[in-house]
């Protein structure tokens, strides 16, 4: 409509407007572009990869830290999306003193319930570091 327009205005209104032509071919292109990035965008965000939204990430560390209160520090968090799936991946620090299979069973319980929150076509890799109380590591 805008080149036609040009075209219409410059045609009709003789010599001296006939710059509407390349200035309605330039709004057209910038349209264009406008509308190619808005395409774009969401496909090259899915190509990178990019993180869940920062809301996430706060309802992640707030799951671990309100409902396992024995997990200290959860840390490296790292969270992308994969298509329409999620993937979460952190690090958690327990008491160095539990068993293997006690660690074990406290990182499932965090799995299964960010799966619950998230769905069940969400990657989730819960990472165990040992925590002794008077170290700092």
């Amino acid at each position: 409509m805008a080149t036609l327009t040009g075209i219409g205005l410059a045609y009709f209104l003789g010599e001296k407007w006939r710059i509407l032509d390349p200035v309605a071919a330039i709004f057209v292109g910038i349209l264009i572009l406008r509308v190619a990035f808005k395409l774009l965008k969401p496909a090259l965000e899915e190509l990178m990869e990019r993180s869940l939204p920062r809301e996430e990430e706060k309802r992640i560390l707030e799951i671990i830290t309100n409902e396992f209160p024995v997990v200290r520090d959860p840390h490296k968090l790292k969270t992308r999306h994969i298509g329409n799936a999620r993937a979460i991946q952190l690090d958690i620090r327990l008491d160095g003193f539990l068993t293997v299979n006690e660690s074990h069973d406290i990182a499932e319980a965090i799995e299964q319930r960010l799966l619950r929150e998230f769905g069940p076509e969400t990657y989730v890799i819960v990472h165990v570091d040992p925590f002794r109380e008077g170290s700092t590591s």
